[in-house]
């Protein structure tokens, strides 16, 4: 190889390759806790579409689901939407999953976590235009995803979270009927 050929080998390498495999490598942090979470197979459901939420808490006097606020004691949240779910489905949350007030859950604190995930129920509508939509419908607790009637949960369980493996949880609870107040 020539002096001018090896040059431009050299230039390839550092203008190219080097920001490329430099990107590569940072960009491939470490992949954080993998959530592994199961709908169950007596709950009578199948298709489900909705948000899947996963909610991580210290705090263990109540459920996960009740302690979501905004602000500076948040509980940290991950959402997914889910299609077509079937008892049995395993759906994933992992470090490419965007939640509050953490982004990722490869930037989790390792530790305890009182954990629950909550699927909060869509309907599938077809516009007359054409478009179809997924929505929740009102079922009597005004759109409130913690409270809502025929949304899916799971117990709230402890957790232990490293920086990494897997971490199961089972939705198997479904949020009963409100009862209308007596007058």
């Amino acid at each position: 190889m020539n002096p001018k050929s090896r040059r431009l080998v050299a230039a390839f390498i550092i203008v190219i390759l080097l920001p490329v495999l430099g990107w590569l490598f940072l960009s491939s942090g470490p992949p954080g806790p993998r959530f592994e979470v199961a709908l169950g197979d007596s709950l009578g459901v199948e298709d489900v579409d909705g948000r899947l939420l996963l909610v991580l808490s210290r705090d263990s006097t109540s459920e996960p689901r009740f302690q979501t606020r905004p602000g500076v004691q948040a509980v940290q949240v991950f959402g997914i939407d889910v299609d077509g779910v079937d008892p049995g489905d395993r759906m994933t949350i992992d470090g490419d999953v965007f939640g509050y007030p953490i982004r990722s859950t490869a930037d989790l604190e390792a530790g305890r976590y009182w954990a629950q995930a909550v699927l909060h129920r869509y309907e599938t509508f077809t516009l007359e235009a054409g478009h179809t939509v997924k929505l929740p419908l009102p079922r009597g607790a005004g759109q409130n995803w913690r409270r809502e009637p025929g949304n899916i949960f799971s117990q709230p369980t402890w957790v232990q979270v490293g920086s990494g493996g897997k971490v199961s949880l089972a939705m198997d609870q479904v949020m009963p009927d409100i009862e209308p107040p007596d007058d």
